[in-house]
């Protein structure tokens, strides 16, 4: 009489032999997931500069500094610094988070001519995102563009948008001597009390500025 094969036997009999099938074969491990990246996984880089087996700009580096500007007119004297944090999340493009401080001192005259002093400070948190070419193995030029927030004394918080331009120098072993000429484009809202609505207004500026950065 022919036997019915159930489905539990059949089940305890895959799992009674699979272990001998495996050691039967000759099994490679399985193989790695495709990256967006093509492959190429972006570790943090230390110690890039001269004499290191990486280089500026390449994906990994990461670069910690600031720079301060200077300008003056017949009316008017700004200074600042700015600190700034930047990573090359690839070759050559960097993300940046720069922290602007700006003291503005104005000295207008009016119809009486009689001087008014006025002391202001402002400042901007912007992310920039920029292209880094390179000259030679020391000396780049890089444009970038930034967007964030923008303070004033006494004022309500704006919107800032910030592109850049610039010129790079290594220096010693890991420093980075930069010039930079930088437009700020700031926007804020406030409350017409005559309108009962709200005025936007935008201010625009330009400064040159000199930083020094180090590559960690």
């Amino acid at each position: 009489m022919m036997k019915l094969v159930t489905a539990p036997r059949i089940a305890a009999l895959i799992i009674a032999t699979s272990p001998a099938l495996a050691f039967g074969q000759n099994l490679e491990e399985a193989p790695n997931p495709p990256r967006i990246d093509g492959g190429k996984t972006v570790k943090l880089k230390r110690q890039a500069g001269i004499g290191s087996r990486y280089a500026y700009a390449e994906a990994g580096v990461l670069e910690i500094g600031g720079a301060i500007n200077f300008s003056t007119t017949d009316s008017r004297t700004d200074a600042g610094f700015t600190p700034s944090i930047g990573y090359f999340f690839s070759d050559n493009f960097q993300v940046s988070a720069l922290t602007n401080f700006t003291y503005t001192s104005l000295d207008d005259v009016d119809d009486e001519n009689s001087n008014i002093d006025e002391d202001t400070s402002s400042g901007s948190l912007v992310i920039e995102p920029s292209l880094h070419m390179p000259l030679s193995r020391q000396q780049f030029v890089f444009a970038g563009i930034g967007a964030g927030a923008y303070f004033a004394e006494g004022e309500d918080t704006g919107f800032a948008v910030a592109p850049r331009i610039g010129f790079k120098n290594l220096v010693g072993r890991s420093g980075m001597l930069s010039i930079a000429l930088q437009g700020v484009y700031a926007a804020q809202s406030e409350d017409d009390d005559n309108s009962n609505g709200t005025v936007v207004t935008v201010e625009d500026g330009a400064n040159l500025s000199f930083g020094y950065s180090v590559l960690l």
